[in-house]
């Protein structure tokens, strides 16, 4: 590998790594945002969605994190297309937020939205595995 592959290389898992602080930042809000709503449990079928968002966005995650370690273009590219399902997923949950009233609208909003930032940085990770192996196959 040539000096400047090499540098590349490593921007890129520093970028990754900026990211993957990020995502942490994002899953400490939600942690917090839930011990604030202190007891008070959102409706089963909010909950429900709320999963499978946070399921999206691991899946979106992993997908990219997977990619970038194996230079894996076609993975990566998936993991890109999750981000779509995962925004519609978001858009709604910021819909039924709008409708909470009360304290709990706050917490619920900051875990939506940290939801959706973590889908957002999880694609930039995806597109740095892009961006990584377009370069080595110029290089």
């Amino acid at each position: 590998m040539a000096a400047y592959e090499l540098r590349e290389k490593l921007h890129h898992f520093s970028t990754v790594g900026k990211l993957l602080e990020r995502i942490g930042d994002h899953s400490e809000k939600i942690a917090t945002s839930v011990l604030q709503l202190g007891g008070r449990k959102p409706e089963e079928a909010f909950l429900h969605r709320v999963e499978e968002a946070l399921g999206l966005a691991l899946e979106i995650l992993e997908g990219a994190f997977t990619a970038l370690m194996a230079d894996d273009l076609d993975r990566a590219n998936e993991a890109l297309d999750g981000w779509k399902a995962l925004n519609e997923k978001v858009e709604g949950l910021s819909q039924a937020v709008g409708g909470v009233r009360g304290a709990p609208v706050l917490p619920l909003a900051t875990v939506v939205d940290s939801l959706s930032r973590i889908g957002g940085y999880a694609s930039d990770i995806a597109e740095v595995a892009i961006n990584d192996v377009i370069s080595q196959e110029e290089g």
